[in-house]
C-alpha cells in the first residue's frame, strides 16, 4: 500500500495505527477517515480498521473470559471448603480466597469495558 505523498507502509503499520487510534477512543469511522487522509485508499481503510477492531475485541472478550474464569474459581473453592469445614463436626480450617475473585473481577470488568469501548 502506498500513500498518496509517495512514502510506503507495510500493512502491520497501517494496522498498527489503526489500532493505537481504536485505543485512543476513536470510533472506527473516524479512524478510517484518519488512514484515508493520510493517503491510504476507502476500501483497504475500511478492511484493516475492521481487522483491527476485531483483533482488539477477541482480546478483550479472552480477558473477560479469563478474569470470570478466575473470579468463578476463587468463589468456588472459598465456598466449597468452608462448607466442608461447617459440615465437619469438629469443624477445620478453609481457605477464603479473595485474591483470585478480586483480581479476576477486575479483568472481567476491564474486558467487558472493552468489549464496550471498540466498535466500529
Amino acid at each position: 500500500m502506498t500513500v498518496a505523498t509517495g512514502k510506503s507502509y507495510s500493512p502491520r503499520q497501517w494496522e498498527a495505527t489503526a489500532r493505537k487510534s481504536l485505543r485512543e477512543g476513536k470510533r472506527g469511522t473516524e479512524v478510517v477517515t484518519r488512514l484515508v487522509g493520510e493517503g491510504l485508499d476507502s476500501e483497504s481503510a475500511w478492511k484493516i480498521v475492521e481487522e483491527a477492531v476485531t483483533t482488539l475485541r477477541s482480546r478483550a472478550s479472552t480477558t473477560f473470559g479469563l478474569g470470570l474464569v478466575f473470579c468463578i474459581l476463587g468463589l468456588c473453592v472459598s465456598i466449597g471448603t468452608y462448607s466442608a469445614a461447617a459440615s465437619n463436626p469438629n469443624g477445620g480450617g478453609y481457605f477464603i480466597w479473595w485474591g483470585p475473585v478480586v483480581c479476576g473481577g477486575i479483568a472481567a470488568l476491564v474486558g467487558i469495558l472493552r468489549l464496550i469501548r471498540f466498535r466500529m
